[in-house]
């Protein structure tokens, strides 16, 4: 599986169980009374373990520019430029000769990192 499908796979890993968390803690959060239809608990956890195993495998992984900026949601553009010290500093980068690869985890790392609290 090449690099840009490991991180579709990972971002749709991520979204996937953010809503999964949602569908089970909403009705009882909501204090439902009403019996949950939907995916069994073992079936949720099943997939989870799925998700998470596939996450483990990118963790470590380094991807492209192109890669790392669709992952984070903003350009190519701005990891040049933080890359150059203009701006906004970007996340850590690993550089072999004339290769940029950025490490998922040190982009998870920055996005956190970045992230306001309301």
């Amino acid at each position: 599986m090449r690099t840009r499908s490991r991180c579709t796979v990972l971002l749709v890993a991520t979204c996937v169980v953010g809503l999964l968390c949602i569908a089970v803690m909403q009705p009882v959060v909501a204090g439902a009374q009403q019996a949950v239809t939907g995916p069994t608990v073992a079936e949720l956890q099943a997939q989870i373990a799925v998700l998470a195993a596939a996450l483990k495998a990118c963790q470590g992984r380094a991807i492209k520019e192109a890669d790392a900026a669709q992952y984070i949601g903003l350009s190519q553009a701005f990891l040049r430029a933080a890359r150059a010290g203009r701006g906004t500093p970007g996340p850590a980068y690993v550089r072999a000769g004339r290769a940029v690869r950025y490490l998922i985890v040190d982009l998870d790392f920055w996005l956190a990192s970045h992230r306001i609290a309301a």
